[in-house]
């Protein structure tokens, strides 16, 4: 889900910039994975339901071409976003080697940056703006 206001510039009449606000949910798959006991160094398998939260944060610039019942979008992006992992699990991973890459090395929370580039074309019902 995001959230895209556009404020078009004075000076163009195709030109605009703008945020994009946005939130996302995915939660994975239920994993059963081998966990080793550092203390003692027994094995047993153990259930993992991971999911990620992220939130991003980003400047949007583009030109819009709208003709009669046809417009094109062109646009440019650049910002950050936050994520959170949750491992799905009670398990304390300070205590214990987990022998899946994406559950033993994952962060419980990180920034990362997000570069996006687009075009959209589709149909316009309003005036042409071309």
């Amino acid at each position: 889900m995001h959230v895209q206001p556009k404020f078009f510039t004075k000076n163009s009449d195709n030109g605009y910039f703008g945020i994009v606000l946005g939130y996302n949910e995915k939660n994975f798959d239920s994993l059963a994975v081998n966990v080793l006991t550092d203390l003692d160094g027994s094995y047993f398998s153990h259930d993992f339901k991971p999911s990620v939260k992220q939130y991003v944060a980003m400047l949007n610039f583009g030109g819009m071409v709208l003709g009669k019942g046809f417009g094109v979008d062109m646009h440019f992006g650049v910002g950050a976003n936050y994520s959170q992992f949750d491992p799905g699990t009670t398990l304390d991973r300070t205590t214990h080697t987990i022998e899946n890459p994406l559950l033993e090395h994952r962060k419980d929370s990180y920034w990362g940056v997000v570069l996006h580039m687009g075009m959209t074309m589709g149909l316009n019902f309003g005036p042409g703006r071309s």
